[in-house]
């Protein structure tokens, strides 16, 4: 059953600083900014497919950094991959910038600094995953990290199109089949990755 967060009961005074704690619990610490914190409503609805983490984002505009600090003091070893499904968010990370669209994703290492800037209100899919489950070589991965991938063609196209079809059916997803799901969608990115 997928969990829910949402801001939209609270009072607008409090929706932010919610926010921020909620998204540091979801996924690992991170500085989380907006410059209109009175106007903020964001909503997360996630599920764990086995290993992995999937987690469906709606949110107003905000910025979102992983600093060295917070790496410091927490480092589980994960990537991340952000499937945009609504709106624009422009991922850096590694000196690379990727300006995604919906459809679009990249990967991005929660072990190195990085910032996701969400200028208006957006809609995206994060994937979260162990490290060792993608099976390659963290130097290959690192040199992807930050490119975004089109979801208009080839390989990009097909599992784009099935995580965008996973976004819109979270509630469906029950326990017999997720641990297998989870691991379908890790082959499919490997498959993409190398």
């Amino acid at each position: 059953m997928p969990t829910l967060i949402a801001t939209s009961d609270l009072p607008a005074a409090d929706r932010f600083e919610y926010w921020r704690s909620a998204v540091t619990d979801t996924f690992v610490p991170l500085r989380t900014e907006t410059s209109r914190p009175d106007r903020f409503d964001g909503r997360m609805r996630g599920t764990e497919l086995g290993a992995l983490t999937v987690t469906e984002i709606a949110a107003s505009p905000h910025v979102v950094r992983r600093t060295a600090p917070l790496i410091a003091r927490s480092d589980p070893g994960h990537y991340k991959i952000g499937v945009q499904l609504g709106g624009y968010c422009l991922l850096a990370q590694d000196g690379r910038e990727a300006a995604l669209v919906p459809g679009d994703f990249a990967i991005y290492d929660a072990t190195r600094p990085y910032t996701l800037a969400f200028d208006d209100p957006y809609r995206q899919l994060v994937l979260m995953l162990p490290r060792r489950l993608l099976r390659l070589p963290q130097e290959a991965v690192a040199g992807l990290t930050a490119t975004r991938v089109s979801g208009r063609r080839g390989v990009g196209a097909l599992l784009s199109a099935f995580l965008v079809q996973l976004a819109g059916r979270l509630d469906e997803i029950d326990g017999h089949g997720s641990v297998r799901l989870g691991d379908n969608i890790v082959d499919l990115l490997v498959t993409l990755l190398a």
